[in-house]
């Protein structure tokens, strides 16, 4: 396994030179490449990725702690910000590790003042993505750890 870093945030988490996906902690640990095989799987519009005043088509994207819209903007009360469609997730700088050993890239966000002013509660999201057989296979562990409901609609 091997972890190499590249132009624009983009990370190379490797397990051979014919499989490796791209990621980037600093957008939202978006996965913007996966080559399997030697062949790219996803599609990805590099151009829009670059300019941040676009969305990003492609790649794989985590949302949360929402995935599309509310109903009202106010869904926390008038203290909270506005959720943007699919949530803060994907706009955030994400923590990263790799257990070599297991052959897994952990992505990890935790809440913090910044999501506070638009989410109430105090969690954690870890995303452990691992090389399947022809596959990629995401294990996804939210905790919470405030003492009351939190709701979520987490997607990737």
């Amino acid at each position: 396994m091997n972890l190499l870093t590249q132009d624009n945030g983009i990370y190379t988490f490797k397990k051979d030179e014919y499989n490796f996906i791209n990621f980037c902690p600093s957008r939202g640990g978006l996965i913007t490449k996966w080559v399997k095989n030697s062949e790219d799987i996803l599609y990805f519009d590099e151009e829009r990725f670059l300019n941040k005043s676009q969305s990003i088509r492609g790649g794989i994207p985590f949302l949360f702690p929402i995935c599309g819209s509310l109903s009202k903007s106010s869904f926390f009360g008038d203290k909270y910000i506005d959720l943007n469609q699919h949530g803060f997730a994907r706009d955030m700088m994400w923590q990263f590790s790799i257990d070599s050993k297991r052959r897994i890239l952990n992505l990890i966000l935790v809440s913090n003042k910044f999501t506070k002013e638009f989410y109430p509660f105090d969690f954690k999201l870890n995303v452990q993505i691992r090389f399947g057989i022809d596959s990629l296979e995401f294990n996804i562990n939210i905790k919470n750890f405030s003492r009351k409901k939190m709701p979520i609609n987490f997607g990737l």
